[in-house]
């Protein structure tokens, strides 16, 4: 028995007898030692430390849990160790005792200490950091936020639990940061939202998913993904009452759940939402990728709205393919939009499968344009062509006529049937692949369309017409020449020339109408008849005077080539002043080295227009050179006149000259000998040179010089009996063609030359 008794605590903490207490701490009654450590504390005195850490070792468990508490109501830097100490190898109590004194010590090696029980093996006091750390409330959100970003899981699960622990004031906060201008702390909320995964803290990220840059938005809705199954209501009930921005980002967030909870109210939007919406909710429900998004997306394949069949149709391609889905997508391969037909083919290859139904895989085989694989389906793919024909491109239009074509009799009454479709591009396909086809039987059909009159449907119709060979249209297409609008007058006029002497008939007489349109049409179809006739009428017309009938006929008489030589040659020696022109114009096009004998025969002309026309002509044509006929023996003497822009020696110009006749020698082999004998006698050379400036001169105008100068030394004739040349040649050691030389044979009298 004590020999003073029982220590009266609490007159001893009434009086602030620290030492008192302290002494008390020593007492053989548990009951005395818990009620001296509890005054202690409550006296805050610093002098209490050593003995309240040395309680921390009592033997009984309360006295040393009332220690601890004392301890972190003291608050004294000083306990930290010994409360650290006591968080390893002690009973629970004391370990949650000594944690909480951390706590309320609250210095940093204090919440270090704290937080060190997350590095042990033993979890048991995880949660119990947790609740110290929510003790602390706001004040411990960065350490809260730094500790989800740790790499330990323990440690990021305590800093989640706590925030939950804070709860609303934490949520609050952090929506504010998610909200705020600095993006790396807004990014740290938002995932931190995202971790907490309350009601209220999902909640707070639905303003996000629409709102800020597209990092905060797509972070947003990671956060909330990131919750999983709970993310789920928060964003269905989001729905009502949002703008239609923010409910396109919430549709897109349950897409991106992966949840199958999230497919009723995807579904729902699907089949009922505004078009904005369905098509944003067939997307999510291709994200959802789970079998339950399948069935409303097949039912969007029935929407009238094409851009969502689409979206649906994407979505379907991925999901698990099943029998059903892949009915869908082969239906969707006959869709009237392109977009719609493209989506089902990458879904169908995505899933790496080919329909098996004819029209299905005629449709397929259509999008890939495997045109072998079309033929090989032969006559079981007209269905599927003919019924996308009117939703094709023209160029695509035109390839699969040409496939129907090649099928031979099946596809005759399938074309005729959509001969009449509503669509004139449609018709116009038909029409084509009648002619392609080259039965007769379509004929019938193919006048009726013509006597249409309407534009392309009439044009193809008329094409067609002159494909089958149609003699018998001669009269319609006459007809639709004449009086047709200027899309099927285009298409008629051809096809007459197709029609054998009977349509080429027609067009020469048409080629005298006074409709400058009809003659230009007539004009268009000879240019394809390639007979004589043909070529002397568009030479005639390349006389008219209407400019753009002219013109035309002009470059159809080209197109004609050799056909167009002789009647051009001879309207160049026959005709008018004009006629000589246009004619000396046309042969240079023609390019024809024919007609050079007639275009230097024309250059000797005393007309200058005339002239000048064949200079150019002989110059479109190149060098010439010299007929078989022509004797090199019988040459009497070489005329050569340089051009330069500066003034040349005697020796440049010998050495310009001598250039002139090796190129003139490698056009005509026939006078090398010639060359030679002609530089050996320079007597028989006449040469000169003119200055024409730093600009030069043209051709044309070089050409009327050398003639002058020919006049000059008297070598007058009143047609062509020699021979003209030139070329561009540089001085040596200068990079720019300064000079040109023009070079003419003189026959010796008396021979002759036409």
């Amino acid at each position: 028995m004590p020999l003073f008794g029982r220590p009266n605590v609490a007159k001893l903490e009434e009086k602030g007898n620290v030492r008192g207490l302290i002494k008390a701490l020593s007492n053989d009654q548990a009951q005395v030692r818990i009620a001296a450590a509890q005054a202690l504390g409550r006296l805050g005195s610093t002098e209490a430390v050593g003995p309240l850490i040395s309680a921390l070792l009592d033997r009984d468990t309360a006295v040393a849990v009332v220690a601890a508490q004392a301890l972190g109501e003291i608050g004294d830097p000083s306990a930290v160790e010994a409360l650290v100490v006591t968080l390893r190898g002690h009973e629970f109590e004391r370990r949650v005792a000594a944690l909480r004194a951390l706590r309320q010590i609250g210095t940093e090696p204090a919440i270090d200490g704290l937080l060190s029980v997350l590095q042990l093996e033993d979890q048991e006091l995880d949660e119990q950091v947790a609740l110290a750390l929510a003790e602390g409330g706001t004040e411990q959100l960065p350490r809260l936020l730094a500790m989800l970003q740790a790499e330990q899981p323990r440690v990021q699960n305590a800093a989640r639990s706590a925030l939950r622990m804070i709860g609303a004031p934490a949520v609050q906060t952090l929506a504010e940061m998610a909200r705020g201008q600095d993006a790396a702390p807004a990014e740290t909320a938002i995932r931190a939202l995202g971790q907490i995964q309350s009601a209220a803290a999902l909640q707070a990220l639905i303003p996000l998913l629409a709102t800020g840059s597209y990092t905060t938005r797509a972070l947003a809705q990671e956060a909330l993904c990131s919750a999983g199954e709970a993310a789920v209501p928060v964003l269905v009930a989001a729905l009502d009452g949002a703008d239609q921005n923010a409910q396109r980002a919430i549709i897109q967030a349950l897409g991106a759940t992966g949840q199958a909870s999230a497919v009723p109210t995807l579904a729902a939007l699907v089949a009922d939402g505004p078009k904005a919406l369905a098509r944003v909710a067939a997307q999510a429900l291709g994200q959802l990728g789970v079998a339950e998004a399948a069935l409303a997306l097949l039912q969007a394949l029935e929407s009238q709205d094409w851009l969502l069949r689409q979206q649906a149709v994407e979505a379907l391609g991925k999901l698990e393919p099943t029998d059903a889905i892949r009915a869908g997508l082969a239906v969707a391969l006959l869709d009237p939009i392109s977009g719609v037909r493209k989506a089902a083919v990458k879904a169908i290859d995505d899933h790496g499968w080919q329909p098996e139904q004819s029209d299905s895989l005629a449709a397929y085989r259509l999008a890939k344009q495997d045109w072998v694989g079309i033929a090989a389906l032969g006559a079981e793919a007209i269905p599927a062509l003919v019924q996308l024909i009117p939703s094709l491109l023209a160029a695509e239009r035109t390839a699969v006529v040409t496939e129907l074509a090649k099928m031979g009799p099946p596809a005759l009454a399938p074309l005729l049937g959509i001969l009449g479709h509503n669509d004139a591009g449609t018709r116009a396909a038909a029409a084509e692949g009648l002619g392609v086809l080259g039965d007769r039987q379509a004929v019938p059909a193919l006048l009726a369309e013509l006597a249409s009159n309407s534009g392309n449907r009439g044009a193809a119709a008329a094409t067609a017409l002159g494909m089958l060979g149609a003699v018998d249209a001669v009269g319609a297409l006459e007809q639709a020449v004449l009086s047709g609008s200027a899309t099927v007058r285009a298409a008629a006029a051809p096809a007459l020339a197709h029609l054998g002497p009977e349509g080429e008939a027609v067009l020469l007489a048409l080629a005298h109408s006074d409709n400058a349109y009809v003659v230009r049409a007539a004009i268009s179809g000879l240019a394809l008849v390639h007979s004589q006739e043909a070529a002397t009428e568009l030479i005639a017309l390349a006389l008219d005077e209407r400019p753009e009938v002219q013109q035309e006929a002009i470059r159809a008489a080209v197109a004609l080539g050799e056909l167009s030589l002789a009647p051009a040659t001879a309207q160049l020696r026959t005709g008018d002043s004009r006629a000589r022109v246009i004619m000396a114009d046309l042969l240079g096009a023609l390019g024809d080295r024919r007609a050079e004998g007639a275009l230097l025969r024309a250059y000797w002309h005393p007309e200058v227009e005339t002239s000048l026309a064949a200079a150019r002509a002989l110059a479109q044509l190149g060098a010439p050179r010299l007929a078989a006929r022509f004797d090199p023996e019988q040459v009497d003497a070489l005329y050569l006149l340089t051009f330069a822009r500066a003034e040349l020696s005697a020796a440049e110009r010998h050495w310009l000259e001598s250039e002139a006749l090796a190129d003139l020698s490698a056009a005509n082999p026939a006078l090398e000998k010639l060359h030679t004998e002609l530089a050996a006698d320079q007597g028989r050379i006449v040469g000169d040179s003119v200055l024409v400036g730093p600009f030069g001169h043209n051709l044309v105008s070089m050409v009327a010089l050398f003639k002058a100068w020919l006049l000059g030394h008297k070598v007058t004739i009143p047609a062509w009996d020699g021979w003209f040349y030139h070329d561009e040649i540089s001085l040596e050691g200068e990079d720019a063609v300064n000079t040109a030389v023009l070079l003419y044979y003189r026959p010796r009298p008396p021979a002759t030359h036409r």
